[in-house]
């Protein structure tokens, strides 16, 4: 009975791990939808002179779905953008709306173009590495070992989505901390404890069988 309940457990596991993989390139999927869209309204904006405010309208309010979807890539430090360095400032919404409160002035016209080549810069950054993601997600599928330890994350993260779903948490932050290394750490010792525990408690069945095994030849 130990062995099958392992066995169940094992593969409930993995199947929970599959099925996340599938969630999470989803999710990927529409990150990379959300941006691909906003560059080419972007794209738009600058052939078009900067002056549709039908575009910009669009990239404004649209923007916050944008800036959790650009992640880590959306903060940008070293770069220059109208006369000022950027340090750990996020391109998006910041530097939109400083395209959007210097359109039409010719005085900003070089700095203007200069930042649409910086937010171009990031989305296309931002969508190279999703592209890299949704592989090493493909790839994943192809192993039962990684899909049994994505399954066995997903259970430790349950409550986050938990919290999630009743308004608690947000999306990134949820993701945040889910990639983060104190819940990598803890996933890790969790599995470590019960793969363990799972040995220890075969090793007296096993010896208990032999023994009636044994038992059973010399009658």
């Amino acid at each position: 009975m130990l062995y099958i309940a392992i066995i169940i457990i094992v593969a409930g596991v993995t199947l929970l791990g599959f099925v996340s993989n599938l969630f999470e390139t989803k999710e990927w999927v529409n990150d990379h939808e959300k941006i691909n869209e906003f560059q080419s309204w972007l794209i738009a904006y600058g052939n078009g002179g900067c002056e549709s405010r039908e575009i910009m309208g669009k990239m404004l309010s649209s923007s916050t779905k944008v800036e959790a979807a650009l992640g880590v890539d959306n903060y940008v430090s070293g770069v220059v953008a109208f006369h000022t360095r950027l340090m750990g400032v996020p391109v998006i919404p910041f530097v939109i709306r400083e395209i959007d409160q210097k359109a039409g002035d010719y005085l900003w016209r070089q700095d203007i173009q200069k930042a649409l080549y910086l937010i171009d810069s990031v989305l296309i950054r931002r969508m190279g590495r999703i592209r890299d993601f949704l592989d090493d997600l493909k790839s994943q599928r192809k192993n039962p070992f990684v899909l049994f330890v994505r399954g066995w994350k997903y259970l430790w993260a349950i409550p986050l989505y938990l919290l999630s779903s009743f308004g608690l948490l947000g999306n990134r932050t949820v993701r945040s901390a889910r990639e983060s290394k104190p819940f990598q750490v803890i996933t890790f010792l969790t599995l470590v404890a019960t793969v363990l525990g799972c040995v220890f408690a075969y090793l007296p069945n096993r010896s208990l069988i032999d023994k009636e095994l044994g038992d059973f030849l010399i009658e």
